[in-house]
């Protein structure tokens, strides 16, 4: 199986996402950083999970081709 540079990336990106989303769920790095709202309603942790989520439906896509 060949991987594009892109898709290759994007994994990455992928697990870097995941990794700081987990610490901020543990509480290791303060969630305040990751505000992207003036509430912070929408912080880094949900916005990993829905790249997670664009990035399997665009991998399935990709594959029902």
């Amino acid at each position: 199986m060949q991987l594009s540079h892109l898709v290759k990336v994007f994994i990455i990106g992928a697990f870097v996402a995941m990794f700081l989303g987990i610490l901020t769920a543990l509480g290791i790095l303060p969630v305040f950083l990751f505000n992207i709202t003036p509430h912070g309603f929408l912080t880094f942790t949900y916005t990993a999970l829905m790249f997670a989520i664009t990035l399997m439906i665009w991998e399935l896509r990709s594959k029902l081709k």
